[in-house]
């Protein structure tokens, strides 16, 4: 309740009781105090609150119900008994309807918020009420928490003890508790062309993405701004995470980026000679640093290729070819290597024309006529009477009496 006087001072006196609770006092706008009407047993005319030392002037008091009270109270209902004034009392005219403000910000947030109304009257606030969005309309008593996640809307106004009721208005509190998604379109397998370009890609239902922040292989982080660019052989790790407008932090992922660029090389150990005289076996090395060896293809003498896992063997006399290539696991194939060669396992076979009779003409000569169906003949080399080996060009020319030989 309100009340006018011309004076300097005021006793306020009430009835006390164990079921009585706090007043607050209020002289030309000014909070004075409070007082506790609160007694074990009922007291009446008791003098509660004084107020002195004013200006010899008019003033207008307040004494309003604040909804608090004693911890030994039962409730917190308050009264008035009478006003003791040092002057003169006079009518108080009431300027309007209560104003009522709302601490509520409209920014996002990451928790619940507590949200306090405070109204003020010239002649008291007899009540201050709220709803959230479409609910039920509440007597504010107390601060109260707003926990719904997107935004809500708080309607308030309130009334005075002369009733006149004030306007609605509103305010707004905006609730995300939950962290941003992000989600990156890096390629799960090998990939062989350099740079690879990977795109990430923030959500939040509510506040919005604020930011998207990633760090390559472990340097410092960045603010995402265009398509990570990924270079280099070998296996390189983005780590991302975003933040909404709440504050919300998203928990960092990890993208992974396997680059392989080059082929593998495989070598063989295969005699470079134009002719090999016995049966061989080719063993094939290959070399993959980064993305590691897939396959390693061969094929022997024209076959249709298989999966080399053991030296090959050539035999039988001829001309032979081994064709190889490997294939890494990101798809790097190795250009053909085709090796021909020859063998020829088997001795030529060389023949003579020598007389089977004896001569009786000198010099005889004897030709020397060498076979061989695979690599041909090279040389042919003889010693007449196990005299010097000799490279054989023309018939050997024998001459002497008597028995000779050529080997």
């Amino acid at each position: 309740m309100s009340f006018g006087f011309t004076g300097t001072a005021f006793d306020y006196v009430a009835l006390k009781g164990p079921n009585y609770g706090v007043a607050r006092v209020s002289v030309d706008g000014v909070v004075r105090g409070t007082a506790d009407l609160y007694s074990s047993a009922f007291t009446y005319q008791q003098k509660v609150f004084s107020v002195a030392g004013l200006g010899d002037t008019t003033h207008t008091a307040l004494i309003e119900w604040t909804g608090s009270k004693n911890a030994s109270a039962t409730a917190t209902r308050i009264n008035l008994d009478a006003l003791d004034i040092i002057g003169t009392p006079v009518a108080v005219t009431d300027a309007g309807a209560p104003l009522t403000t709302c601490d509520a910000s409209d920014a996002w947030r990451a928790t619940n918020a507590t949200v306090t109304l405070s109204a003020t009257d010239d002649t008291g606030v007899k009540a201050t009420y709220y709803r959230l969005d479409t609910g039920a309309v509440t007597t504010y008593t107390a601060p109260f928490a707003v926990s719904a996640e997107g935004t809500t809307t708080i309607a308030f106004w309130s009334v005075d003890y002369s009733g006149n009721a004030e306007a609605t208005s509103t305010a707004t509190v905006r609730i995300d508790k939950h962290a941003p998604t992000t989600t990156d379109n890096a390629p799960l397998v090998w990939q062989t062309l350099s740079p690879v370009d990977v795109t990430l890609v923030g959500a939040d239902a509510l506040s919005g993405p604020a930011g998207t922040y990633f760090s390559l292989d472990g340097a410092f982080p960045q603010l995402y701004t265009l398509p990570v660019s990924v270079s280099g052989e070998g296996t390189h790790t983005i780590a991302y995470w975003s933040t909404d407008a709440a504050g919300n932090v998203e928990t960092s992922k990890t993208a992974t980026v396997r680059i392989d660029t080059a082929a593998p090389v495989t070598t063989d150990d295969l005699p470079r000679v134009p002719w090999l005289r016995e049966p061989v076996s080719v063993t094939l090395t290959t070399s993959e640093t980064v993305s590691g060896l897939a396959a390693l293809y061969y094929s022997a003498d024209g076959a249709e290729a298989t999966t080399y896992a053991a030296p090959v063997a050539f035999s039988g006399d001829g001309t032979h070819t081994i064709a190889y290539r490997a294939v890494d696991r990101a798809g790097n194939a190795e250009a053909t290597t085709t090796l021909t060669f020859h063998l020829d396992s088997t001795a030529p076979v060389t023949t003579d024309d020598a007389p089977q009779t004896w001569q009786t003409t000198a010099p005889v000569p004897v030709t020397l006529s060498p076979v061989d169906p695979t690599s041909g003949p090279a040389a042919t080399h003889y010693m007449v009477d196990g005299g010097d080996i000799q490279l054989y060009t023309l018939p050997v020319s024998v001459s002497g009496e008597g028995t000779h030989t050529i080997a």
